[in-house]
């Protein structure tokens, strides 16, 4: 398991969805309102021909597709393989947290979700804090120094555990949950409460 692994909160918040009843927030939830500010944009990575790989993609499209209505989500970006075609307009966006949504294998059942960050200060700027689980981390490594470099903002993964990278295959069924999990969590509109 990486370092920066975070366990259940007893002290979980709530969120209250539209039926009013309240619900424990998951851990990368909690992880999210604790650790970003106001302002994310949210990147996909991945490639759609290879299964449970297009998790990050699929993230994005979702979350490019909702209302904002107050959200601290500024842009989502359906990025395929290739972020640095995105980075000169991350940095005009100015934005405090840049999050990569990825496929990443972190030992874990699959459709778990987890939130990696930065190491703690007076490590190098950009640097995580575990050995990068991402399928895409020889392409991740630039885009980090350069948002690291350039843009003031801090830089996240969020992480789904693929069941399967089988070429031509869909999404499996985990994998399709923890993207809708993620996609519809309240927890976009209360970082901007939060923030």
């Amino acid at each position: 398991m990486p370092a920066g692994n975070h366990h259940a909160d007893p002290g979980a918040q709530s969120q209250r969805p539209a039926g009013g009843a309240r619900k424990a927030l998951a851990a990368w939830e909690r992880n999210i309102l604790r650790r970003l500010g106001r302002r994310c944009v949210v990147l996909g990575l991945g490639n759609p021909m290879r299964g449970d790989d297009a998790a990050g993609c699929a993230v994005a499209q979702g979350l490019a597709r909702r209302e904002r209505c107050g959200d601290a989500l500024v842009w989502a970006q359906d990025c395929a393989s290739a972020p640095e075609n995105y980075l000169g307009g991350i940095e005009r966006l100015h934005p405090s947290d840049v999050v990569f949504a990825d496929a990443a294998d972190f030992s874990r059942p699959p459709g778990s979700i987890e939130l990696f960050g930065p190491c703690p200060p007076g490590d190098q700027p950009g640097e995580f804090d575990f050995q990068s689980p991402s399928t895409h981390s020889p392409g991740l490594r630039p885009a980090l120094d350069y948002l690291a470099e350039r843009c003031a903002a801090t830089c996240w993964v969020l992480a789904v555990q693929p069941a399967r990278l089988t070429f031509g295959e869909g999404l499996s069924a985990p994998v399709r949950g923890a993207v809708e999990q993620i996609v519809r969590s309240l927890v976009w509109a209360e970082l901007a409460r939060h923030g």
